[in-house]
């Protein structure tokens, strides 16, 4: 089996739930598989550091542009439609890296990409 890029999609007062808990669910399942199912990261609009809600600072591994082609991508669909910046940060990831699954850290669904 192919390991999967698993991005997890930063933005300014996200909820650290909302990303540290897929993060850390699937990096231990890719550790608990001698990491042969995940390879996992953090993806941000910029380089620059993402303050998340009550000032947690976190720094993204990649930027919406320089990130691996993305097979499963997490982001934090609570948040999601209270701005639009979360849209454009999406589908820039969207539109050029990701080519599998997209799962939001409150709702799961699942769909495949058209490329």
């Amino acid at each position: 089996m192919k390991r999967r890029n698993v991005a997890i999609l930063l933005f300014n007062d996200v909820e650290v739930l909302d990303f540290a808990g897929p993060f850390e669910v699937f990096s231990v399942a890719d550790e608990l598989n001698s990491y042969t199912l995940f390879n996992v990261f953090t993806v941000a609009e910029t380089n620059d550091a993402i303050i998340a809600r009550n000032g947690l600072s976190v720094n993204p591994d990649y930027t919406i542009l320089n990130c691996p082609k993305v097979d499963i991508l997490n982001y934090s669909r609570w948040q999601w439609y209270s701005s639009n910046i979360r849209e454009k940060e999406c589908s820039r990831v969207g539109s050029t890296n990701i080519k599998g699954y997209r799962i939001s850290s409150i709702h799961l669904h699942w769909g495949t990409s058209s490329s």
